[in-house]
């Protein structure tokens, strides 16, 4: 039943308004979560990967860690963070000990894809 003052003409236009409103609310707030997430990026080509971190140019046992675990598990710079603080005492002194065998034998003289490709292969301890 119709209130008075309303006309069923005006009655259907201001519940589609309403209903506009809604459906532009609710496409605003899905367009913002897309952007959050990435979900609204373009798509990387197939085979390509995107860097989200990279390891530093010095020389060290937790740079050589760092090639390692990025290059044979891959993940956030956090999720390394993690790892390498869980690794114990004598593993960390075998990524030195390897660091500077190669950096004396002259492997590693600088930090070029093709020089890092040479030991980021190499075990993880």
């Amino acid at each position: 039943m119709l209130d008075k003052g309303v006309t069923p003409a005006s009655g259907s236009n201001d519940s589609v308004n309403r209903e506009h409103e809604d459906n532009t609310e609710a496409s605003a707030i899905t367009a913002q979560a897309s952007m959050q997430t990435g979900l609204g990026q373009a798509p990387q080509p197939k085979g390509v990967m995107k860097k989200t971190w990279r390891p530093p140019s010095n020389k060290s046992a937790r740079t050589l860690c760092m090639h390692r675990y990025q290059k044979q598990i891959g993940g956030s710079l956090e999720e390394f963070n993690s790892y390498y603080d869980t690794l114990s005492t004598d593993q960390k002194a075998k990524y030195k000990d390897e660091a500077t065998k190669l950096v004396s034998s002259g492997v590693w003289s600088n930090g070029t894809a093709d020089v890092i490709a040479k030991f980021s292969d190499g075990e993880m301890y």
